[in-house]
């Protein structure tokens, strides 16, 4: 981002003006939860560099108590930015509808049932969780 000269910090974002942060395309409502997640960052509330000691569990819930941020943007942190090997995202469509189609699953396994079935993965979710993501992009040629 251009206004953001020194790279993208919570300081940077606090400084921006919302309009700015919509000029970029974001909703106002993520506009509102970049900065509660920035003001957090920067007063010290959520220091982001202790998140990668923490166990997956507690990483999720600190980052669900910031408005907008809920267990799927938690999960994605954890495999994209902390590069977690046991991440399973039961709640994501991808996931669950790639899983379907590796399994040969008429339709896509509810959470809780993908929960169950990705526990034979353990400890390597996060690679299947990218092989589904995978899957679910793939057209297959009809029978």
């Amino acid at each position: 981002m251009a206004q953001l000269p020194g790279g993208v910090t919570a300081q940077g974002i606090l400084e921006l003006p919302v309009e700015a942060l919509r000029a970029a395309g974001l909703s106002a409502a993520k506009a509102a939860s970049i900065r509660e997640l920035a003001a957090r960052v920067a007063g010290g509330e959520l220091p982001l560099e202790s998140l990668a000691s923490l166990p997956d569990e507690e990483v999720v819930a600190s980052l669900s108590r910031i408005r907008g941020i809920g267990r799927w943007t938690a999960e994605m942190f954890l495999i994209f930015s902390l590069r977690r090997l046991d991440v399973w995202p039961v709640g994501d469509h991808g996931v669950r509808q790639g899983y379907a189609t590796i399994h040969g699953l008429g339709s896509p396994p509810r959470p809780g049932e993908l929960l169950e079935l990705g526990e034979r993965y353990r400890p390597y979710r996060t690679a299947l969780a990218w092989y589904c993501w995978r899957a679910a992009e793939t057209v297959l040629p009809e029978e």
